[in-house]
Order: structure tokens, then C-alpha cells, then sequence
């Protein structure tokens, strides 16, 4: 009993300690959350390792993304924050297919925090592409009563270089281990 407190109280002073060494300072206006609360992508595979499974790591996004770009290995679940359009419509700004956020998202976390044995206080950690839709994502989940959720602010991809690709930072960029192949022991909602 006693190990088991004092085991308990070391992991919830480590993720305190942890929580400083993060970013409060919002990356830029479209990545901005309401926890102020950001890693990059090393940072973010940094806590996982330490954390293990105190936190949930939770890719948000689509599938296709998803089995076409490949995902970071330690992911603990896919929980798309949007989908692809029904009828692939354009967006004409963006000059690309028009992603719908989801409106079961909050419910699917919900789920699997349920079927991990997890609270709305357990640290969870958001990667979509390039940390903008982490970041929305991360609005629903503070609404619906979560304490602590991390954005990777720099995405899976990451962010655009000048001449239009995604080699500036990011998971695949910085040398973090990802794969194509899909692991049937991570959760799908």
C-alpha cells in the first residue's frame, strides 16, 4: 500500500515537473489553445517514454492521413478530430479537400478514456499533421471538462518551408521513429 502511494506520488510530481518544461506561449494565432499547453514533436515523444501509459497519445488525424503518411509508433490511439467531405468538395483557398470536424469526437474520447481506465485529468497529447488541428481539437476536449491536454505544435509533417513542403520540423523531420504499418493493438474510434 505504501509503495503503491509513494509510487503514485512521484509519477504526479514528475508530471508536474514535466508540465513546466513545456511551452505556455502559443506557436502562432491558428495553433493557439485554451491550455496554453504545447510540445513539440521531440518533446512530445520525451513525455510519452517517461510517462508510459500516465498519458494518452492520440493522433487526430484522418484515417487516410493516417495509412497514406504513416504515424509515430508510440501513438496509444486514432481518434480523427475531422474527416474527408462525402462528396470531396474543394477548398479554393487551400486548394484542397475540405475536412468536416467530427461530431463524435468528444464522445469517442470519452470512450476510450472509459475502456483505458483513465480520467479527464490524465495528461493527453493531440498530433494532427501540422498542430492546427490539435489545436481545435484540444478546444472541444477543454469544453467538455479535460484538465490537461498537450498540442504538438509542429504536427506530424510539420510546418511548410518556402518552398511549400513540409521539411521544416515536425515528427517525421526530427529523426523520431514512425511507421506505415498500422498496429491492431491501437485503439480506432
Amino acid at each position: 500500500m505504501k509503495k503503491n502511494i509513494l509510487m503514485t506520488t512521484i509519477s504526479i510530481l514528475s508530471m508536474a515537473a514535466m508540465a513546466q518544461e513545456y511551452s505556455k506561449e502559443c506557436p502562432n494565432e491558428k495553433k493557439c489553445t485554451p491550455y496554453n499547453l504545447y510540445v513539440t514533436a521531440k518533446q512530445a515523444n520525451d513525455m510519452k517514454n517517461q510517462l508510459g501509459d500516465n498519458t494518452l497519445f492520440v493522433d487526430v488525424r484522418s484515417l487516410e492521413e493516417i495509412n497514406f503518411v504513416g504515424t509515430a509508433k508510440n501513438v496509444d490511439a486514432y481518434i480523427p478530430y475531422a474527416e474527408l467531405e462525402p462528396q470531396n468538395k474543394i477548398d479554393d483557398k487551400k486548394s484542397s479537400l475540405i475536412l468536416n470536424p467530427s461530431g463524435l469526437f468528444v464522445e469517442k474520447m470519452d470512450y476510450m478514456l472509459a475502456a483505458k481506465q483513465k480520467t479527464k485529468e490524465t495528461p493527453i497529447i493531440l498530433i494532427c499533421r501540422s498542430g492546427e488541428r490539435s489545436a481545435r481539437a484540444a478546444e472541444l476536449l477543454k469544453k467538455a471538462g479535460y484538465s490537461q491536454v498537450y498540442s504538438v505544435s509542429d504536427g506530424f509533417e510539420g510546418d511548410m518551408s518556402k518552398e511549400n513542403y513540409r521539411t521544416v520540423n515536425g515528427w517525421k523531420n526530427s529523426g523520431l521513429e514512425w511507421t506505415y504499418k498500422i498496429e491492431k493493438n491501437k485503439d480506432f474510434h
